[in-house]
């Protein structure tokens, strides 16, 4: 295993680990202000560690998405730009300014599910990953509705499984 697979698993390790703490808050947002924050923190944390890392040393990282009048937009960029919206939602606490907040999860959501789809040759682990995501999306728009049964938690602990999966999925392409 290399350093950098190794690092990746520790980190994403620590944020499942961490994150099992915030599954009973309705939402993982809602432990803002808590004595359960830091498990907040820590679990976002580790996701933009390993986004942030992967910009670096994934072997498609320089793979071209867009080239617009001269500025290229890389796979790289991508993990950037999907960890600054992770760091949005930690920088925002839901109880400051819920609706940039949201705006924050639904970008880093968005960036994350145009990273699956470019970064995968394996169509069968690109699906899978996809069907995380959109069920975890799913069930965290339907969770903000008082007559449903379970909590947008539910989703957020399926969104990170998915973002999980997307790295563990793809450690032979690791530097």
């Amino acid at each position: 295993m290399k350093a950098t697979q190794l690092l990746l698993l520790v980190l994403l390790s620590i944020g499942l680990v961490s994150s099992v703490f915030l599954f009973g808050y309705p939402s993982w947002s809602q432990s803002d202000g808590s004595s359960f924050e830091p498990f907040l923190k820590i679990t976002l944390s580790m996701i933009i560690l390993s986004l942030w890392t992967l910009s670096y040393t994934h072997e498609l990282a320089s793979k071209e998405l867009l080239k617009v009048k001269g500025v290229t937009l890389r796979l790289r960029h991508l993990d950037r730009i999907a960890s600054f919206s992770f760091i949005g939602v930690l920088a925002v606490g839901v109880n400051e300014i819920w609706y940039l907040h949201d705006l924050f999860i639904a970008f880093a959501a968005f960036v994350m599910f145009i990273r699956i789809t470019k970064y995968y040759d394996n169509d069968l682990y690109e699906l899978i990953a996809k069907v995380f995501l959109i069920v975890a999306g799913g069930i965290w728009l339907l969770g903000l509705l008082p007559f449903i049964p379970w909590n947008i938690g539910i989703g957020e602990t399926i969104f990170y499984l998915g973002c999980m999966f997307s790295i563990f999925t793809q450690f032979d392409k690791i530097k």
